[in-house]
């Protein structure tokens, strides 16, 4: 029966006719500063989000229809579906946490901002029958989200109200925050979050312009041992430029932003004395650090006179924060990573995602 009422639906829409209303005139357009994946034109009655090749509708003219588009989201927006910890700082900034009504993986939300126990699972791919239960006014997801990209033509036929979201398809730290300006148009409080992100890039860029005055710059090893090699972040990540951001140099510092891995022979010969080791997994004390180094003697080349993992605040699943806000705040990453280097400098200073093991 409840697929019937699908074939119907789509029926119903594609018999109805739309409007080109792409053809109309583009007021004006906002263009990120850092971020490169998306951008936003504003028309008489509804804004295009740009996202790569995706087209997407805001609006709260509920007669409006546009055939050339992936979506059309109207306004207001009270239920929300999202599929990524990272969007969900938005929501508290935006103060909209109790539009959160679907998730993918619940157990990974650290905030305690958001009730859980008000949230439904969501599937890791989105499902038109499950989406059209929930009655949701946005999905925010990525393109591994859906099963293919013929799913965009049955979520249009459906009027499910999908965007597309590539934070982490940006390769610098202020570009991956910039995206908290996206999700605010959603919810029409995009002056709101351009203040905020303006203060982010400003406390970013002021602390970055004081650290390149720093002559000392210890050496960093970043990563862990996994299935047989060394993986660690690629030259030009994000977090490689947060290192070179707060007065320190990367160790295997290449020239792309894909993780690295590496050969252990390779790693084991170059026997070198590191300042700092930042793990960058899921270990939460030294004692869990001493047990991986016991039970891998591999491990033992490795001589670094003091070690930080990014595990301070976890969920009681062990789930990290610093893969929730920590995406959104990159000045404040870089403040503990600042402190951690150049600790003369920072003596009362309190860490928000990294801990000594």
């Amino acid at each position: 029966m409840f697929r019937f009422m699908i074939a119907l639906s789509i029926f119903w829409i594609t018999s109805s006719g739309a409007t080109e209303c792409l053809k109309e005139a583009i007021i004006k357009t906002y263009t990120p500063k850092h971020a490169k994946h998306f951008k936003v034109y504003y028309y008489k009655n509804f804004k295009r989000l740009e996202v790569d090749k995706y087209q997407f509708i805001i609006t709260s003219k509920a007669d409006l229809n546009c055939s050339d588009v992936n979506s059309i989201i109207h306004l207001p927006v009270s239920r929300v579906g999202l599929t990524s910890t990272t969007y969900l700082p938005s929501l508290t900034f935006l103060k909209k946490q109790d539009t959160l009504k679907a998730f993918q993986g619940k157990k990974y939300i650290v905030s305690n901002s958001f009730d859980k126990n008000q949230i439904q699972e969501m599937g890791f791919k989105l499902n038109a029958e499950q989406l059209l239960s929930l009655k949701l006014d946005l999905v925010l997801a990525y393109e591994s989200n859906l099963n293919s990209q013929n799913d965009f033509e049955l979520f249009k036929r459906l009027n499910l109200p999908i965007a597309i979201n590539k934070d982490f398809e940006e390769t610098t730290p202020l570009a991956r925050a910039e995206w908290i300006v996206f999700n605010a148009y959603f919810f029409e409080q995009e002056e709101s979050a351009l203040k905020y992100f303006s203060s982010i890039e400003e406390n970013y860029l002021k602390l970055k312009l004081q650290n390149q005055k720093i002559s000392n710059r210890p050496s960093v090893l970043v990563g862990s041992i996994q299935n047989g090699f060394w993986m660690t972040c690629g030259g030009e990540s994000d977090l490689a430029q947060m290192i070179d951001d707060a007065g320190a140099n990367l160790v295997f510092k290449n020239d792309r932003s894909a993780t690295q891995q590496l050969s252990l022979e390779k790693f084991v010969l170059k026997k070198t004395q590191y300042d700092f080791w930042l793990p960058q997994n899921e270990w939460r004390n030294r004692t869990e650090l001493d047990r991986s180094i016991k039970n891998d003697s591999r491990y033992k080349f490795i001589e670094s006179r003091k070690v930080f993992n990014n595990t301070l605040v976890l969920n009681k699943d062990n789930f990290n924060d610093y893969w929730e806000e920590g995406m959104q705040r990159p000045d404040l990453v870089l403040s503990d990573l600042s402190a951690i280097f150049h600790p003369e400098n920072y003596k009362d200073y309190k860490m928000r995602w990294y801990k000594p093991l």
